[in-house]
């Protein structure tokens, strides 16, 4: 799921990029792919006390990856997991899909052993 979100994103900026037309559509599909996510993750999703962070923290990446610029509430320590984190998303923008891939093995690995 991290992968195809990382590879909507790039897609999307490079789409809006050469055809500014689908920019207002495929902002529209992000805002709810992520309300969809947001409501799929629950507890762990906006808020600043998660049951389990390491559960915001795959949600917060995946928002990131659709909607960098979406404001959710985010436990500190996620919120900061997550600042460390938003170069390497941003990479995957101007990237290929194999960069995406790689990416979001780093990510699994990251969210995986995440630990406020």
């Amino acid at each position: 799921m991290i992968f195809d979100l990382l590879e909507d994103g790039r897609i999307t900026k490079l789409a809006t990029a050469d055809s500014p037309e689908f920019g207002p559509p495929l902002e529209r599909f992000a805002t709810q792919a992520v309300d969809q996510l947001e409501m799929r993750t629950g507890p762990n999703a906006s808020t600043t006390e998660p049951p389990r962070p390491p559960d915001q923290l795959a949600f917060a990446v995946m928002a990131y990856a659709l909607q960098p610029d979406r404001v959710v509430l985010l436990h500190p320590g996620v919120s900061e997991e997550l600042g460390n984190l938003k170069e390497v998303i941003g990479q995957t923008r101007g990237g290929t899909t194999e960069d995406c891939g790689a990416t979001a093995i780093t990510l699994v690995e990251r969210i995986s052993e995440f630990r406020p």
